[in-house]
């Protein structure tokens, strides 16, 4: 007691330290207790000292010269422990330095109870025990200590923390501790930004202007903080002192629970620190740990693995990317997963990509995979392991919970000379997974074979839903394609295939056809850098066949990728097609060079397209011209909702002033992004023209115009009227749109929807003013009244019921026009796009009933024109049986009529004898004309023959003369043959037996036909019995009778070059036809066996004087036989091929 009283009197004589010591202290100190204290010394003496607690710190004064300095200080983090053996003696640890101090009794509790209360005030989430240790002495002070800082800490208003767990506090905590300065502009962000997103990410990214030495405080602050439960530092370099801030971090943090430091220049004994700190953890949550891009090597690696081995949890993420790590790592790594049985149900995210694994360290990894795991994402790209070793360790451990696979980068084991074995495994995975949702099998050279057992494998899988299958860069060509085409139409599970970079533009018309028998799941297709050929015809066909696709009816493609695919001018097909296409919503055009040519055709698309909602278009070497059409078009369109900046293309002309135009586009896609009404008629109108011009309409068409042709055709139809009718409705398919839409019955539904929300608007500001504002008002002012209850009097309560009364009301306009303006406009909107879209499914159901009653007609109509066809021809034959019996009753006969003479007759040339070459020439056309003979194409008009009489040569006027249409030049000689019904019975009949017309020839002029007569009646007479074969020279079948055939041909073929000769000119080639016919004929007659018969010389049509007539004995039934054969049999000929043509003809049009 006596030397408790010296030093207390000793204490009342020291000197006054604190009269300037707010001079000495920091200007943002903050004094909370300032005691007069005795220092002991190392001699174990005292010294009179002042001591100062402030809000983060303890500075010790000393006097020197009658001036007070500060001799020492440090921060309450530096407090390693407290000991105070008596109240008035206690002993401070900071750091390598000990202070112990002698106060007044009671003293030593209050400065105590000071430093813990500004520990908690500043650290308000982490307990004091962690943060200093104390020994007092007896153990009942520390309750009187505690009582103290419960005491303080109310009266300064609470624990309220602050914005984001009280960051802000701990970050200026943090900053005074390592002496750095205090940027406001964190506090800000932390407080503002952060706080205002509710993020729980504190990204490094946001701060990495700050120097290296500024990120220190702001990393240290994480471990005292509650509100932050990731720290993240993708690409942001960490020196040593933030390492071992981070380290500080794991081992004290009760909240971290995700710590990504990728690329973030760690080695591997930054990371040996980091897990000792980790290992040394109470407290930590750790769940999830991405280390990529960071040199760690194989013993980095397995110092983290050993503290993974030993967790008291388990890892949910483990990503270690490109970190230097081999088959001997991974193997520690493989074990240490094993070993901690927590891993088997925790882990679900495995990232090991690029990393020289190998096949011995995909091997050790399948050890754990293996086992029955929760692993849901596996990305083992650019390991350089073989794919068939991977699917065995899947099938077994990874089928029920897998959803991301990525293998890419990875070769197919495939040995020059030898089969290509594919494992079992491959397709067991993919029929017994469950859960997959990518499929990254990429940049791989897979083969035909294996992708066969991947696809093989999904087609029998019944319940993967929505899979994106990545199959890009594998070289697949024609094999690959083929086995695409065959298992496409079987894939159910497919909702995004990309098939980037595969040589498939040979194939793409099948694949394409393979892609529209497709489930309806697909609507992502990514076929880009496919199109090689841009010269030949390979790419137009390639990109006819995409277009084809997504023009057809059953198309379910939303989003299409051609990108990189340099398609130039051939974007033009691909662009019209998205004037029609209503599935498409997104597409991906860049890199195809396309120019401001394509361009204005991507312009014209969207002034009608009202599907597509994002286009990606840079990199096509558009101009400032493709820009404005592209502005100029998105003012009429209200759909297009992302358009992102074409950044290369823009760029190149910035000096051109392509700004206005850029900012026109980005206006228009801003305006897309608010409410619009829908003008119906606009959208009417599109949609019609769309109708007009898709393939469903232009079937419908087509079959309306088959059907007409058919009822041309076809004699008599039943019901007639009923497809007249329907051909009727047909026509008018174009207005059908317009018709169901009606503007006076749109202006008063939106009068009617105005006037109904007026009224609840009414309604509402009744409810709002009476029912909201009034109990608010006086809840309000309740908690005025009850807070300041002895502030409250009359006045007072007065005033407080004006201000309420002046501002507690919602103005009626406001609450009007939300409904009416805003809401009104909504519903009105959304009510003409529901009608709209009415009215275009029923269009659409329409035209497909109209399209499937018109087929079923057609169909009926042809039926019915085989039918009628069919009778025709069944007519026909038993006509010409009949006539083949009575020209077998005629042949009987004629044998008994005896022998009959022939005789030919001659005509002489052309230019000599033209008087009695036109009286042949009328003699025979008044025969003809008595028959209704269909002459075909090409044969020889008789009326048009201009023939000379002897005298002068011809005089052709070649220059006036209009020359013939080469497209109806005959390929050949045309023949031309007698018909049967010209030797009628009654013109030269005689004796009831029917012969042939009198037919005059000339008898002067032509000295040797005598002889000639002679001749051929010694040769009738030698061949009597055969005389029916000789009367047709097409009928003769020896081989004399056709050498003089031949004969008989090469001296009229010298003739008629005579005649071109004695002309003096080359014939044009309507005069050649119409000789070529005339020779015809005469050949005819000529060659028919005739007997000469004299008669009186008569007068004939023509101008010939002499005549002599020659009667036709009766004829012969098989010279009539043969003509009818041979007329019915080339006429049938001709039917047929007319029939075929058309069959092909129809067949060539319905495809």
């Amino acid at each position: 007691r006596l030397l408790d009283r010296a030093c207390a009197l000793e204490m009342e004589s020291q000197p006054n330290f604190f009269a300037h010591a707010k001079r000495l202290l920091p200007v943002d100190a903050e004094i909370c207790l300032q005691k007069a204290v005795q220092l002991e010394n190392q001699k174990e003496r005292l010294e009179p000292r002042g001591l100062i607690v402030t809000r983060r710190r303890i500075f010790i004064l000393s006097q020197s010269k009658g001036s007070s300095k500060i001799e020492s200080n440090f921060h309450f983090l530096a407090i390693s422990r407290f000991e105070s053996a008596k109240p008035n003696q206690f002993v401070i640890h900071a750091g390598n330095h000990s202070y112990s101090f002698r106060v007044n009794a009671g003293d030593a509790d209050e400065v105590i109870a000071s430093v813990l209360t500004a520990l908690r005030s500043n650290l308000p989430h982490t307990p004091l025990e962690s943060l200093v240790k104390w020994t007092l002495e007896p153990a009942n002070r520390f309750e009187s200590i505690r009582s103290l800082v419960a005491s303080a800490i109310d009266s300064a208003g609470g624990s309220d923390a602050g914005p984001c767990g009280g960051f802000a506090g701990a970050y200026a905590f943090m900053c005074n501790f390592f002496h750095t300065e205090f940027r406001a502009e964190v506090e800000w962000d932390i407080n503002t930004i952060y706080h205002s997103h509710g993020t729980k990410q504190l990204d490094l990214r946001d701060f990495d202007h700050l120097d290296a030495r500024d990120l220190v405080p702001i990393i240290a602050s994480l471990a005292h903080n509650n509100w932050f439960t990731k720290l993240s530092s993708q690409g942001v370099k960490l020196s040593q002192d933030a390492v071992e801030a981070v380290a500080k971090v794991l081992e004290l943090s009760p909240a971290l629970e995700e710590l990504s430091l990728e690329h973030a220049g760690l080695t591997k004994d930054s990371v040996s620190k980091l897990a000792a700190s980790l290992q040394s953890s109470t407290r930590s949550v750790l769940r999830s740990l991405d280390f990529s891009g960071n040199l760690l090597e194989d013993k980095g690696v397995s110092n983290l693995a050993a503290v993974i081995g030993e967790m008291d949890h388990g890892l949910e993420v483990l990503k270690l990317a490109k970190v230097g790590l081999t088959a001997k790592g991974v193997a520690t790594l493989s074990q240490a997963l094993k070993k901690n049985e927590h891993n088997f149900r925790s882990l679900k995210v495995i990232k090991l990509s690029d990393n020289q694994l190998n096949p011995e360290g995909i091997t050790a990894l399948m050890e754990f995979l293996v086992g029955n795991n929760v692993v849901q994402h596996l990305d083992l790209s650019k390991t350089n392991c073989a794919l068939e070793k991977i699917f065995g360790g899947l099938l077994r451990g990874c089928c029920p919970n897998l959803q991301h696979l990525d293998l890419s980068h990875n070769r197919y084991s495939v040995r020059k000379g030898k089969e290509i074995l594919v494992p079992e495994a491959v397709h067991g995975f993919f029929s017994k997974t469950t859960q997959l949702k990518t499929a990254f099998l990429s940049h791989g050279k897979f083969p035909p074979e294996a992708l066969k057992a991947v696809l093989r494998g999904l087609s029998e899988n019944k319940a993967v839903s929505k899979l994106e299958l990545n199959l890009a860069s594998n070289e697949l060509g024609s094999a690959g394609a083929s086995v695409l085409t065959s298992f496409l139409s079987r894939l159910h599970c497919l909702a995004l295939l990309d098939l980037t970079n595969n040589d498939l533009e040979a194939d793409m018309t099948d694949l394409c056809k393979a892609i529209r028998e497709c489930p309806s799941s697909l609507k992502t297709l990514r076929l880009g850098e496919n199109f090689k050929s841009q010269k030949g015809r390979g790419s137009a066909v390639a990109v006819e066949a995409v277009a084809s696709l997504l023009s057809s009816e059953n198309c379910g493609i939303e989003v299409l990728s051609v990108a990189d695919s340099k398609l130039k001018l051939l974007m033009g097909n691909l662009l019209d097609t998205l004037s029609t296409s209503e599935s498409l919503v997104e597409i991906d055009i860049s890199g195809n060079s396309m120019g401001d040519r394509g361009a204005r055709m991507l312009a014209r698309a969207l002034q009608v397209n009202t599907a597509i909602k994002t286009i990606h278009w840079d990199r096509n070497g558009v101009g400032p011209a493709g820009f404005r059409d592209v502005a100029v078009a998105l003012k009429e369109n209200h759909s297009l909702l992302e358009m992102p900046m074409p950044i290369h293309d823009a760029a190149a002309h910035l000096k051109d002033g392509v700004q206005t135009y850029l900012f026109e586009i980005q206006n228009a896609l801003n305006r897309n992004h608010s409410v619009q009404r829908l003008d119906v008629n606009q959208a009417m109108r599109r949609q019609e023209q769309i109708m007009l011009s898709t393939t469903q309409q232009q079937v419908a068409d087509k079959e309306v115009v088959d059907l007409q042709d058919l009822l041309l055709s076809v004699d008599s139809v039943e019901n007639k009227d009923e497809i007249d009718a329907i051909v009727n409705e047909a026509n008018k398919t174009s207005h059908l749109l317009m018709r169901l839409h009606s503007q006076e019955y749109e202006d008063s539904l939106s009068g009617s929807i105005q006037r109904r929300l007026q009224a609840a608007a009414t309604d509402m500001h009744a409810f709002v003013a009476e029912t909201i504002l009034r109990e608010n008002s006086t809840r309000m002012l309740n908690a005025v009244e009850a807070m300041y209850s002895s502030l409250m009097s009359d006045e007072l309560k007065s005033s407080l019921a004006q201000v309420v009364k002046d501002n507690a009301s919602v103005p009626p306009d406001f609450i009007n026009d939300i409904f009416t303006q805003g809401i009104g406009v909504d519903v009105v909107a959304k009510v003409c796009q529901v009608s709209y879209d009415v009215a275009v499914e029923l269009s659409e159901v329409a035209v497909d009933a109209l399209k499937r009653r018109l087929q079923e007609h057609k169909e009926t109509l042809k039926a019915l024109q085989e039918k009628q066809e069919a009778e025709a021809a069944k007519v026909r034959q038993e006509e010409a049986v009949a006539a083949e019996a009575e020209a077998a009753v005629e042949a009987e006969k004629s044998q008994a009529d005896g022998e009959v003479a022939t005789a030919t007759v001659e005509s002489k040339s052309v230019s000599e004898n033209k008087d009695e070459a036109d009286a042949g020439k009328n003699s025979l056309i008044s025969q003809l004309k008595k028959q209704t003979i269909r002459q075909r194409p090409g044969s020889v008009n008789f009326d048009d023959l201009t023939l000379k009489s002897s005298g002068p040569k011809l005089d052709h006027l070649t220059k006036d003369r209009p020359r013939p249409r080469k497209m109806f030049r005959p390929t050949a000689r045309p023949s031309f043959r007698v018909p049967v019904d010209l030797f009628a019975a009654g013109d030269g009949a005689e004796d009831g037996k029917t012969t042939l017309p009198t037919v005059k020839r000339p008898s002067a002029d032509y000295a040797d036909a005598e002889e000639k007569v002679k001749a051929k009646e010694k040769v009738a007479e030698k061949k009597a019995k055969g005389r029916s074969k000789t009367m047709m020279p097409f009928m003769k079948g020896a081989s004399e009778e056709k050498d003089k055939e031949k004969k008989k041909e090469k001296e009229k073929e010298k003739k008629k070059g005579s005649l071109f000769k004695k002309g003096g000119r080359q014939k044009s080639e309507e005069e050649k036809t119409a000789a070529e016919e005339s020779s015809t004929v005469k050949e005819a007659v000529e060659e028919s066996p005739v007997v000469a018969e004299e008669k009186p010389e008569t007068a004939f049509a023509g101008p010939m004087t002499a005549v002599r007539e020659t009667k036709l004995p009766p004829a012969g039934v098989g010279f009539e036989a043969a003509l009818a054969a041979e007329f019915h049999k080339k006429k049938t000929m001709k039917e047929e091929q007319k029939k075929e043509q058309e069959k092909k003809e129809e067949k060539k049009e319905e495809e």
